[in-house]
């Protein structure tokens, strides 16, 4: 979903998380990753709160004022996001990409790094 308009959406509870199986053309079962893609999206507003968003891609994404409370962003992909005033208290952020993210505001995340 490059560039979605999500604003103010409700995605409580979503799981987003990458990993699966599949079969490959012989029928043999193959693993594959199948994540949420919100690349560059507008989502400003969402909540997402105790969302499963484990390897997410939300590479310059605006999610000013988004509410991630309780939320599972292991290994997510937030580089170059809007982020202003978006709400991370309680959220595990294990390995989650931040850089060039504007963080200003932001509860529950560090304002650097």
């Amino acid at each position: 979903m490059r560039r979605a308009a999500l604003a103010r959406a409700d995605l409580r509870g979503a799981d987003l998380t990458c990993g699966g199986f599949g079969t490959d053309s012989s029928g043999g079962v193959t693993s594959y990753v199948h994540c949420a893609v919100l690349e560059e999206a507008s989502m400003d507003g969402a909540d997402f709160r105790d969302a499963k968003m484990i390897g997410a891609n939300l590479l310059r994404a605006s999610l000013n004022g988004a509410d991630f409370r309780g939320a599972d962003l292991t290994d997510a992909d937030l580089r170059d996001a809007s982020l202003n005033k978006a709400d991370f208290r309680g959220a595990k952020l294990t390995g989650v990409k931040l850089h060039g993210a504007d963080r200003a505001g932001t509860r529950g995340l560090a304002a650097g790094g």
